[in-house]
């Protein structure tokens, strides 16, 4: 059985880079994918991935400590979407905007691959990033979520 992939990615291919870039977010595992890179569709559904990624962060938090039971990832300037949702095994099921099962992970499978992206993403472009207001948010989400997950 193949581990779930997350991938985030900067559109941008300028020098400067600033809080609202665009970029896209993929989930993969095994044959199933589901991505804000969409094919065979007129309609770009880029995300404004620094902003995203941030919101994100927050709302796994509110996830895993509170009784939420799903939360709806909705890409920031798109239409792009994902459900993820906690069963009571610590087992995660993602969604796809159309109620496509991408398939079923456990909480540590979800949490670390999540992490292990969204540092990859960060360390690639944050020291870069020329915004003062969505720079300082971002890191502060990484750090909520760095230690409410007792990451690395």
């Amino acid at each position: 059985m193949s581990k779930i992939e997350i991938k985030l990615e900067l559109k941008n291919s300028e020098d400067t880079i600033d809080g609202y870039d665009l970029g896209h977010i993929t989930i993969r595992k095994d044959q199933k994918c589901i991505s804000s890179k969409t094919k065979n569709s007129n309609i770009d559904t880029s995300i404004m991935i620094f902003i995203s990624i941030a919101e994100f962060l927050g709302s796994v938090s509110v996830l895993f400590s509170t009784d939420e039971k799903n939360i709806t990832f909705i890409g920031i300037d798109t239409t792009f979407e994902f459900v993820v949702k906690r069963q009571k095994d610590n087992m995660i099921i993602i969604e796809g905007q159309k109620g496509e099962l991408i398939d079923q992970v456990t909480q540590e499978e979800f949490i670390n691959s999540l992490w292990k992206e969204v540092k990859n993403f960060y360390d690639s472009y944050v020291y870069d990033l020329d915004d003062e207001i969505i720079k300082p948010a971002m890191i502060h989400s990484l750090n909520l979520f760095k230690e409410e997950f007792s990451l690395d």
